[in-house]
């Protein structure tokens, strides 16, 4: 359970060893709880600046793959309009293609976005989850299971 006060953005690294050479798949069982905002799993990132790929899906029904990138944000693909339930099934997957990163995203089973990072991409690196509220409550979400295995090349 993740809970992220009004001005801040919360996230939390799995642990684990590193990053396999085709990359990794995350997946997540996420309900939103209270309050609105984005939530959902993130992969390659730096836990000391915060850079990483997020997959965001937000209470309104939308998606987005996102880059961040010392407190910025890049959206690479989105907002997508999806349909999620209660509680929906976010799956993301980061890996290599060529000198670029390759970044899809599923909801549900539906592939809902893909996108490719072409500059500056970022290397292998942490991976986990995270909530951020768009309104001057808090936001809870609950990421009820929480998977990383080794992407299929």
């Amino acid at each position: 359970m993740l809970t992220a006060n009004a001005g801040w953005r919360l996230w939390k690294s799995a642990p684990f060893s590193g990053e396999p050479a085709d990359g990794i798949v995350i997946s997540s069982r996420t309900r939103l709880e209270e309050g609105s905002g984005e939530f959902g799993v993130w992969c390659r990132g730096d836990t000391g600046t915060g850079d990483r790929y997020e997959f965001a899906v937000n209470g309104s029904g939308e998606a987005s793959i996102i880059k961040r990138h010392g407190g910025r944000s890049t959206v690479l693909k989105g907002p997508v309009r999806v349909t999620k339930s209660a509680e929906s099934r976010l799956v993301a997957q980061c890996g290599r293609r060529g000198e670029d990163v390759a970044l899809s995203m599923w909801l549900d089973d539906d592939l809902v976005c893909e996108a490719a990072d072409t500059r500056a991409p970022y290397g292998p690196g942490a991976a986990g989850v995270f909530a951020a509220p768009d309104a001057a409550g808090p936001v809870r979400v609950r990421f009820r299971t929480f998977e990383l295995r080794a992407a299929k090349g």
